[in-house]
């Protein structure tokens, strides 16, 4: 850690380094004390004896010895040229020895306990600074860039800042200040000369050092990854089939991550730089299964069908009715999955809340609790059809119905007839059952299923086309006799209770059409409505209040 100068442990301000001095007499001078006392100069050489004959005498004398010089006793002249050179000579070392000194004088003014001009630490110039200047200057400048310093995370929604102080980011300036403060103080003093010139063409500059806590930038980066992080969500829909629009749809959500590897990269590069930045990070999404878009697609209106229901219907027929379609009311039906219109419905009786109404039965109408809940299986096999789902099971009524065309109707009964169908689409099936009334004066009640789920492919949409074959004329009338008193009758009374009727044999297609026109036709059905004779009841009992004849 730093102590009280910003500087680690340990570390010891440069100290000054003293100008090199040379021991001993210089070159110069030993010339100029040549020069001074000329008998410090080598003797002149001597000329090689000679020999004598060995007797004593020899060229110049039979004594052997060499004759005396004409010597005066006067010195010989240095020759000219070697006083030049001499003269040449000292003059160099004087001028070496004063251009030696002008360099000492000129290394000791630029700095001799001071940083020399041109040199720099992390862009603070120290020139002229003593070593304490320049901690302070560079204390004082890294506080200020620490202060400053900030990496900022600009997400889609949200905005984070990581300061100097949460990574414990500081500068080791140390080494660099040491480095700095050695420039042009080693080598020769021509050296040392050389360098310092040279800082006015090309400054030095050194940066320092970084360091942080990695550690904590890792902790911060992991944490903001879990922040970010989600899950995708799909979007939901909500089936309300009592409302008018019956769907009600949340946004998908994306699922997000990020991914810190890159984002530590470019704080990294920040943070070696000292420079401030704002990143925007990358992040990666995972879209959900189901959009919102896709399930309104698939939650599309396929058709809705009515029938009338007649205003001579009874209050009992009616309620049988209304309860019926709030039993279908809802209904969902997954792919592939099959539904039986009589498990919808439940059981007609009074406790499922039924009443007593005609109803159709081996032919005829007769009392009965829960009719008109015909009507509603009627219109829920057209809409059934019309929306391209696989009808499994279905018969006609024994006679046709007021509500609908011949061929189109479909009966259901607690212990036999019903109407089973199967969603054969790979999208859910909604149905809505209500009873609705027209805008007409009569108001008239109507029966109404509407079906949804994804659209018929192609702007494709299905219509009915039932076509009879042929009329089936209607049987001479028959007469019975009400042995049993089924109708009450007595011998005195006579009475049709039951009309004929012709019979129908009928067609019924699926048709599908684009654009109004059609694509294609499906038989569906071959349904006979059979003909039944008129049937004249009579009775066989006397009544006992009777005095009259017997007229057969």
């Amino acid at each position: 850690m730093a102590n009280n100068t910003g500087y680690q442990a340990g570390y010891r301000p440069p100290q000054p380094v003293p100008p090199r001095r040379t021991s001993g007499p210089s070159q110069a001078d030993s010339a100029r004390r040549a020069m001074a006392d000329p008998k410090r100069t080598s003797a002149a050489k001597q000329p090689p004896r000679t020999s004598g004959n060995g007797n004593g005498s020899g060229q110049n004398g039979g004594n052997g010895r060499r004759p005396p010089s004409r010597s005066n006793g006067r010195r010989k002249k240095m020759p000219p040229v070697i006083l030049f050179f001499v003269v040449v000579l000292g003059t160099a070392v004087l001028v070496l020895g004063a251009f030696t000194a002008k360099m000492m004088l000129d290394v000791n003014e630029q700095g001799d306990n001071v940083f020399y001009q041109g040199v720099y630490v992390a862009n603070v110039p120290l020139g002229g600074m003593t070593v304490e200047q320049a901690q302070q200057a560079l204390q004082s400048m890294e506080q200020s860039q620490l202060d400053d310093w900030a990496v900022t995370l600009q997400f889609p929604s949200d905005t984070k800042q990581i300061k100097a102080a949460h990574i414990d980011l500081h500068m080791d300036l140390g080494q660099q200040l040491t480095a700095a403060w050695n420039v042009g103080r080693s080598g020769s003093l021509i050296e040392r000369q050389r360098v310092i010139n040279g800082l006015k063409v090309e400054p030095f500059h050194t940066q320092g050092g970084i360091s942080f806590n990695e550690a904590k930038l890792d902790s911060i980066l992991s944490e903001l990854a879990k922040g970010i992080k989600r899950d995708p969500v799909d979007a939901t829909a909500t089936f309300t089939p009592e409302e008018e629009h019956p769907f009600s749809f949340t946004d998908e959500v994306p699922g997000r991550a990020l991914d810190v590897t890159p984002l530590k990269d470019q704080i990294m590069q920040a943070v070696y730089s000292l420079q401030s930045v704002t990143i925007e990070p990358q992040l990666t999404y995972t879209q959900p299964q189901q959009t919102k878009a896709g399930l309104q697609n698939n939650m599309t209106c396929i058709v809705v069908v009515t029938t009338e229901i007649s205003n001579k219907s009874e209050p009992g027929r009616n309620e049988n009715i209304r309860v019926a379609l709030e039993r279908l009311n809802g209904t969902r039906l997954m792919p592939k999955e099959k539904a039986s219109t009589n498990k919808i419905f439940g059981k007609r009786t009074k406790g499922n809340g039924y009443q007593e109404a005609p109803e159709i039965a081996y032919g005829e109408y007769v009392p009965g609790v829960g009719g008109g809940v015909c009507q509603v299986s009627t219109t829920l096999y057209q809409a059934v059809l019309r929306s391209g789902l696989e009808v499994i099971n279905r018969e006609r009524h024994s006679i046709p119905s007021n509500y609908a065309k011949k061929g189109q109707d479909a009966t259901v009964s607690d212990n036999g007839a019903d109407l089973v169908f199967r969603n054969n689409t790979d999208f859910p099936i909604y149905i809505r059952g209500r009873m609705t009334q027209a805008s007409d004066k009569a108001k008239t009640l109507r029966c109404e299923v509407s079906i949804y789920g994804r659209a018929l492919p192609d702007g494709i949409r299905y219509v009915l086309d039932s076509r009879q074959l042929r009329e089936i004329p209607m049987p001479e009338e028959v007469q019975r006799a009400d042995k049993d008193q089924k109708y009450g009758l007595y011998y005195v009374d006579e009475q049709t209770l039951v009309p004929g009727r012709v019979g129908y044999e009928v067609e019924t297609y699926l048709v599908a059409q684009k654009d109004g026109l059609e694509v294609s036709r499906e038989l569906i059905n071959t349904d006979i409505y059979p003909e039944r004779a008129p049937v004249l009841w009579y009775g066989t009992h006397q009544r006992e209040d009777f005095t009259g004849d017997v007229v057969y």
